[in-house]
């Protein structure tokens, strides 16, 4: 009697053809500073250090040349920003993330957020990024 192969659920493919493009690690909660016009934050937005101790905003080039890195991002639901005053806001700080699920921040160029995904620091914060092997800068 032949044994069937057994499929115990594991995959060496990261995101297969699975909608799910986000898996945290570790949550904390963070100060966001204002943001004009108080957008809604969609789940994945790139977020850094600002320029304030102990404040966060949403990730830009101008942040990533002053130093201050892409550090975490939107998670584990999207959140409402305020345009008076810091709000909290919960992000990931650890885990799996797909390039393609990556929310590109108003008036930011694809090619520098691309950047900062390859950016050695964040894998040194614990994030894995997926879906950059073809992409080009």
């Amino acid at each position: 009697m032949a044994l069937e192969p057994k499929d115990l659920g594991g995959s060496t493919t990261p995101f297969p053809e699975s909608s799910v493009r986000l898996v945290v690690k570790d949550n904390k909660a963070v100060k966001l500073a204002a943001i004009v016009g108080a957008p809604i934050l969609e789940l994945v937005t790139p977020i850094c250090e600002s320029a304030v101790a102990g404040t966060y905003e949403v990730w830009n080039q101008a942040a990533e040349i002053a130093g201050r890195k892409l550090a975490a991002f939107v998670s584990p639901v999207r959140h409402q920003s305020s345009a008076t005053g810091e709000t909290l806001v919960v992000v990931g700080i650890t885990g799996d993330v797909h390039r393609d699920a990556v929310i590109l921040p108003s008036g930011e160029a694809q090619n520098d957020l691309d950047a900062a995904l390859r950016d050695s620091d964040l894998k040194k914060r614990g994030w894995n990024v997926f879906g950059l092997e073809d992409v080009s800068l």
